[in-house]
């Protein structure tokens, strides 16, 4: 009986350990995707192996709008990814413009779009490449008034032949004041650039180490680049750089943060722009017309624009195609325009831009592109995938 102490304190022992054990609050799950609605700005991490979505609170996703079911669809965790499922609502669910059949499932991929009813999702697997891609559905191929008076790209002789100087723009923004610093790389012309007030169009929109870098067109000719009369034949170009300071970045996003959400907030990019309601027909127009351009810059914007134009309409072929072609006729240019000084990662970049292209093509052909315009686009691939194995092939 001399051992029934020890025995009685070891169990007393053990049971405190459960009792602080169960007390202690059990660690989050971790998120394996994200759901962000755009109109809404809501973000929706997923840690179930099943998500709902409805209207009803009980759901994981809640939307209010009324035109979405009260339990509309579902989002599975997969062991090979995820997938998403109509459960029979009232106003249909669509991925990637494609409308699902009631209770039949489709792949989730990182990057696809969501439709529940009007309400339009972006889905990914991390915050980075969500926030990432929230900026383009933001920015890319739309209309922004300037708060900022930017220089435009100044052309030059040089050898008897014409050399361009890059305008860019280095804005700073302060996180606490929301005021900003700007830095141009040329001459700043108070007749000429981008003046304060007025219009451009998002060419191109890249976010890499806490900078956002946007590509900007403007018309040449003093026009409301809202006006779809404006005039294309000449245009301007800028590049404006966006930095926040003051560790305003939200979770996810490389400057950390508490709250989730981007990490350039919209309010802190209005003292440099304002974005106009997105007008689709007059991004389209403007698109085409960097296609026409013989500029690279004009050429590879042109491809962006493209791209994006036909993720928000997957069913029309035209818009892939000429995005194709326009990426081909960018690398031809960019080859013959800087030959030899081009160096290993940039022809190993030329050489991805062209894989992209002839995926796009593909998707082009599958969807019905005609014989003409098929060929043109092809026959552009071809002739760039010829170049750049003939620099591929020359010493260094």
């Amino acid at each position: 009986m001399r051992f029934l102490p020890s025995l009685l304190l070891a169990a007393a022992a053990s049971s405190a350990g459960s009792s602080t054990l169960a007390q202690a609050p059990p660690e989050p799950a971790k998120p394996w995707g994200y759901l962000y609605f755009i109109r809404t700005q809501k973000l929706f991490p997923l840690t179930l192996a099943e998500s709902s979505i409805g209207r009803l609170p009980e759901n994981d996703v809640v939307l209010t709008s009324t035109r979405v079911s009260r339990r509309h669809a579902v989002v599975r965790k997969k062991a090979e990814g995820a997938e998403l499922v109509d459960v029979g609502s009232s106003n249909g669910t669509k991925r990637n413009g494609e409308p699902l059949r009631a209770r039949s499932q489709a792949p989730l991929t990182p990057g696809d779009r969501v439709e529940i009813a009007e309400e339009v999702a972006l889905y990914h697997e991390t915050l980075p490449d969500l926030w990432r891609d929230e900026l383009r559905h933001r920015l890319l191929a739309g209309i922004l008034k300037l708060r900022q008076h930017l220089p435009q790209d100044v052309t030059r002789k040089a050898f008897g032949r014409e050399e361009i100087d890059a305008a860019v723009t280095e804005a700073r923004v302060s996180s606490e004041t929301g005021g900003v610093e700007v830095e141009h790389s040329v001459p700043l012309d108070p007749e000429s650039g981008f003046p304060e007030e007025s219009g451009a169009f998002v060419g191109d929109v890249e976010v890499a180490n806490d900078v956002l870098e946007l590509s900007l067109w403007t018309a040449a000719r003093r026009e409301s680049m809202t006006s779809r009369r404006a005039s294309y034949s000449t245009l301007k170009h800028t590049t404006l750089r966006v930095s926040i300071t003051g560790g305003a970045g939200g979770a996810g996003g490389p400057s950390g943060g508490a709250e989730p959400g981007p990490w350039f907030p919209p309010h802190l990019l209005g003292s440099l722009f304002d974005v106009f309601p997105d007008e689709p027909e007059f991004s389209l127009q403007f698109a085409v017309s960097l296609a026409g351009q013989e500029r690279p810059q004009a050429l590879s914007d042109a491809a962006s624009c493209l791209s994006f134009r036909h993720r928000l309409n997957p069913s029309e072929w035209k818009l892939i195609l000429m995005a194709a072609q326009a990426k081909g006729l960018w690398v031809d240019k960019e080859i013959a325009e800087r030959g030899l000084s081009l160096g290993a990662e940039d022809k190993e970049h030329l050489a991805e831009a062209l894989e992209e292209a002839r995926s796009w093509l593909e998707q082009a052909k599958a969807l019905g592109a005609k014989d003409e315009p098929g060929k043109e686009a092809e026959a552009a691939l071809v002739r760039a995938s010829e170049r750049l194995s003939r620099i591929q092939a020359s010493p260094p």
